[in-house]
Formats: C-alpha cells, sequence, structure tokens
C-alpha cells in the first residue's frame, strides 16, 4: 500500500513539473471572444501557420489554459472578435513546463501586455519593460543612441545572467549581439535545446 502512495505522488510530481499553466485578464474595451494557440515545437516559426493547437474562451474578462509540455517552446495566442476576425498581433513569448504564467492584456497593439506569475515571467517582464524602455530612448536619438542602448542591455545581461526568463527573452525574439556569457545552468539546462537551435 505504502508503495502505491508513493507511486501516486512521484506520477502527480512528475505531471506538475511537466504542465504549464496559464490564467489571463482582458481589459474592459479590448474586443476579443476566445484565442487561438500555437506551440512551435520545431522552436521557430513556419512560414504559414499551422492548425491551432487549442482554443480557449474568454469569459468575462478572463480566460486560462494548461497543457502538458515535454520542454520549453515558443508560444502564441491570436486573439478572435466575436465577429470571427482575427487580429492583427499576437500574444508571443516561452510555454514552460513547471511554469505558470499570468497574463494582462491591456490592448490590441504590438506588445501591449504584461507577464507575471512564477519567477521566470516576472524575470522575463523585467527585462521585457527594460529593454523597451532603453529601445525607446535609442529610437528618439535616431541611431545615434545604439551604441549606448547595447552597453545598457550588456550591463544589465551581467548582472542577470543566471535569470532564465531574462535570457530567454532575448533568445526567442533572436536579439542580435547575444555573445554576452550566460550562466551554465541556463546554457546546459532545460532551455539547452532551444538555445541551440537559436544560436545556428
Amino acid at each position: 500500500m505504502l508503495m502505491l502512495l508513493l507511486s501516486y505522488v512521484f506520477i502527480r510530481c512528475s505531471d506538475n513539473n511537466q504542465t504549464f499553466t496559464l490564467k489571463g485578464k482582458v481589459e474592459q474595451g479590448i474586443n476579443v471572444e476566445k484565442y487561438l494557440v500555437y506551440i512551435f515545437r520545431d522552436y521557430d516559426h513556419p512560414e504559414q501557420f499551422p492548425e491551432p493547437m487549442d482554443t480557449i474562451e474568454v469569459k468575462n474578462g478572463l480566460f486560462s489554459y494548461s497543457t502538458t509540455l515535454d520542454q520549453p517552446y515558443s508560444g502564441l495566442l491570436k486573439a478572435v472578435a466575436p465577429d470571427g476576425s482575427e487580429g492583427e498581433y499576437f500574444l508571443e513569448f516561452m510555454f514552460v513546463p513547471g511554469e505558470s504564467c499570468e497574463i494582462d492584456v491591456y490592448g490590441e497593439g504590438l506588445n501591449e501586455f504584461t507577464l507575471g506569475g512564477s519567477k521566470f515571467y516576472r524575470d522575463w517582464e523585467a527585462f521585457a519593460q527594460f529593454y523597451n524602455k532603453e529601445r525607446k530612448k535609442a529610437i528618439e536619438l535616431q541611431g545615434a543612441g545604439d551604441d549606448a542602448f547595447f552597453a545598457a542591455i550588456a550591463d544589465y545581461n551581467s548582472k542577470h545572467k543566471d535569470e532564465e526568463g531574462c535570457i530567454m527573452y532575448q533568445y526567442m525574439w533572436r536579439y542580435a549581439r547575444m555573445d554576452y556569457s550566460i550562466a551554465d545552468g541556463i546554457s546546459q539546462g532545460r532551455f539547452k535545446n532551444y538555445i541551440q537551435y537559436m544560436r545556428k
């Protein structure tokens, strides 16, 4: 009996380590009825989107989703309005097994959402906010601020190189100058296959 109980606990813990969970909130006024779910198991976008893997209904501005994954992948949510039309922009981020993501959709434009939840997604969002702030400053300088921008990113990375969310944000978006060192725990850990693919 004890062995059966221990086996059940082990299986439940294994399932939890492979489950990605998502909870979302859509701010009032955003015209979305559901999201189409895409998970890119080949790590990168195909030239043409495949059929969606799932659909998430939005009810009273809230939605939730969970799936079992064997490793981290790029994931994407595509909004569908009540009239059936699909949104122009996507909600794109990494779907990571064993992690819980909370997303707040505050607009219908590019990157108009924030992430929270487990540490991976908090670190992801912290870097995203920093990156967007520094990039805006560089754009306002019309190219003259590029060196300062890359220096700021390098400095941030040197202080946060052991944060998976920070590093994987940059790998997913294929940002240039990814020649900085990252912690062995990341490059040789659960993101190893993804990092090796993106370095090709």
